[in-house]
């Protein structure tokens, strides 16, 4: 099938009216895309920040007529808006496949490979490997923060065996740590798609074991672990430092990620108190914080 597409360009305030004329005019799905570059990167809590100019992008069957929605979209918008149309006939695509073009084994360190499931691996013990495909929830190794955190687990696996797993996502650190050699994994995540997620990754590797534990926030033990690794963002990271530094005893390692270069100095001061030894490392914009407890 042959979908239709129209796009256009739109203030924030425009976008709910819009979007729910066009659903009744028969769009299938909408999409709202930052059009200026703008980045948001935490949200306050119930609520879903827009750009202040965005690419509104309303897909159609080929049975649908646009020039009517077109000719009212004309008749209605600012002329401005209305310029910025564009429309594009998109061939069908086999969406269910469609990430494998991209999708690729990833190498990390000189102990680890994380490939997706259509990937041909000759596997070399003792290198370990790691199948991980795409899904909802967050990690498969592409992104610099998740990437960061992969290369320390690889060059640092003789200094943990007990490792708490903060912000788990996909369950991709927790699983690379007992891979590496960790005796026990706390994953731990306040969503439940990714607690699924990661019960689903960790059964397709064969480590669903008592090995690793898959647990909401609340229901995590009084313990004391090797190390704690999170790979969040700013606001959870300053909020959690108490309890990070409650689950280490002194010599202990705190990995954090999810840190934007001009976030380190709040982070730094934050974690100051019940730190030391701190390193950074830094990829594309992002860093990593490591650092012994006191």
């Amino acid at each position: 099938m042959v979908w239709q597409q129209l796009k256009l360009t739109v203030s924030k305030a425009m976008t709910e009216n819009l979007s729910d004329w066009l659903t009744e005019q028969g769009a299938l799905a909408i999409t709202l895309i930052d059009h200026a570059d703008q980045p948001i990167y935490e949200p306050q809590p119930q609520q879903t920040p827009l750009w202040e100019r965005v690419d509104m992008i309303s897909l159609f069957d080929s049975a649908t007529d646009l020039a009517y929605i077109k000719l009212a979209l004309h008749e209605t918008l600012p002329a401005e808006v209305f310029q910025s149309l564009e429309q594009q006939q998109l061939a069908e695509i086999d969406w269910e496949n469609a990430w494998k073009i991209n999708a690729k084994a990833m190498t990390f360190g000189q102990k680890l490979t994380i490939y997706p499931s259509h990937c041909e691996i000759n596997k070399k013990p003792p290198h370990c490997y790691l199948r991980l495909d795409p899904g909802l929830a967050f990690g498969t190794g592409s992104h610099p923060t998740t990437a960061l955190c992969l290369q320390w687990l690889t060059q640092h696996s003789d200094q943990y065996q007990q490792v708490i797993d903060y912000g788990c996502g996909s369950g991709i650190l927790s699983l690379a740590a007992l891979k590496l050699g960790a005796s026990k994994v706390w994953a731990v995540d306040y969503d439940p798609q990714a607690l699924a997620a990661t019960q689903n990754n960790a059964q397709n590797n064969q480590l669903l074991t008592d090995n690793l534990i898959i647990v909401l926030p609340e229901a995590m033990p009084t313990i004391t672990v090797d190390l704690v690794i999170a790979n969040i963002l700013l606001n959870p990271l300053l909020e959690k430092v108490q309890q990070f530094a409650h689950y280490l005893s002194s010599g202990d390692h705190l990995v954090l990620s999810g840190i934007l270069v001009e976030q380190q100095g709040q982070i730094a001061h934050a974690y100051q108190a019940d730190f030391t030894q701190s390193t950074w490392l830094e990829q594309e914009g992002w860093l990593l914080y490591h650092a012994i407890r006191k």
